[in-house]
């Protein structure tokens, strides 16, 4: 059995409450503090779980037959879930009855959308994840082999992903004030990178890889720290400006901003913080460590789950709630994300439906 890399833990524990925060979003009001809170969660989280995978999947051999089991058995997870999820919608929503055609459930399954809305939208960063596991073999060979391919690897990836995200952004603004027609970079970055759909998510996977060697287990200065604290609220200050620009007020409604995990602020506040966990001995929090080995152990079963909890608690608790505010968000959130451990758990003891959605710890 491998040795738990505690500050691991810490973080996947984090990120999928940030996650939970993502969602949850119903009771926290249209508050300045409100999309502070939310332009944070929602920027961090994912990066957060695939830098903590690259910083695990890199640094381990690989074995080809093992994991790409391991990847189909993720693929049959991700079918699983959608389909429990259509029928745990149907109580709610008798037009989730209507699209259990053949037709329409196939593509359903294959990630199509239905008339009836189902919460499995959150689903695209099992694609993703999917996807860097296709990848990683190609990616883990040039990895050992050729560090200058690597290295060039990353930055074309870095370019198409963040670089023309801030210069179409940049358009955009321009074309909304000086009403100029809108030109897209990114159009032509998807005829000619053939690694596109990968090239944020894929970069941060990288990046967990890479500030793991370079923070995990090595000495640096408080000054240091300091600096990477320094460089994390910029980031974040840089990322708040730009849902400014974009929305022209930091109140109101919630509107995410556009292409938030590909700015160049996401990455750098995202690096930063995983630095700061990555430098942090954990060593001696055993109290910490055991709670969050085991929140960090079944992530994955809070995150297929915690939409459709998010779906019940809208629908039935919501509407009997006149509380909004910070605490009451807070507070509801970090509860569907235990109600999602209580409803899993039991499961994770029957084998064939363990293995069928993919629910951990193995038994």
């Amino acid at each position: 059995m491998r040795k738990r890399i505690e500050y691991i833990d810490v973080v996947e524990t984090l990120a999928i409450f940030f996650v939970v925060c993502c969602h949850n979003t119903a009771l926290l009001g249209q508050s300045v503090l409100a999309t502070a809170i939310l332009q944070f969660t929602t920027t961090v989280a994912v990066p957060l779980f695939f830098m903590a995978n690259g910083a695990l999947l890199m640094s381990r051999p690989l074995d080809l037959k093992k994991h790409l089991t391991k990847t189909g058995m993720l693929v049959i997870a991700v079918f699983a879930w959608r389909l429990l999820t259509w029928f745990l919608v149907m109580p709610f929503d008798t037009k989730t009855y209507s699209q259990i055609g053949a037709v329409n459930l196939i593509n359903y399954l294959l990630g199509g959308t239905t008339s009836a809305y189902i919460p499995v939208e959150d689903y695209w960063f099992m694609y993703r994840l999917i996807a860097i596991y296709l990848f990683l073999p190609i990616i883990k060979l040039v990895y050992n082999h050729d560090s200058k391919v690597f290295k060039y690897l990353m930055v074309i990836m870095f370019v198409a992903a963040f670089v023309v995200t801030e210069i179409d952004f940049i358009f955009k603004l321009a074309s909304k004030w000086y009403g100029i027609g809108l030109i897209s970079v990114g159009s032509f970055r998807d005829k000619i990178f053939p690694l596109s759909l990968i090239a944020d998510s894929g970069f941060y996977f990288l990046a967990g890889d890479f500030l793991h060697r370079n923070y995990y287990q090595k000495e640096i200065s408080k000054k240091s720290r300091i600096h990477l604290a320094i460089v994390a609220v910029a980031a974040y200050a840089l990322l708040l400006f730009q849902k400014l620009l974009q929305q022209g007020t930091l109140s109101g409604s919630w509107q995410r901003l556009d292409n938030d995990y590909l700015r160049i602020g996401t990455l750098v506040l995202a690096s930063s913080i995983y630095a700061l966990f990555a430098n942090t001995d954990f060593s001696n929090k055993k109290h910490l460590n055991r709670y969050c080995q085991f929140v960090s152990v079944r992530t994955m079963n809070i995150y297929m789950i915690h939409m459709y909890l998010i779906y019940v608690f809208n629908r039935l608790l919501v509407p009997k709630t006149s509380f909004r505010g910070v605490g009451i968000y807070l507070l509801s959130t970090l509860g569907i994300a235990i109600v999602g451990l209580l409803v899993t758990e039991p499961f994770t003891y029957i084998g064939f439906i363990r293995k069928i959605l993919g629910l951990q710890p193995r038994r």
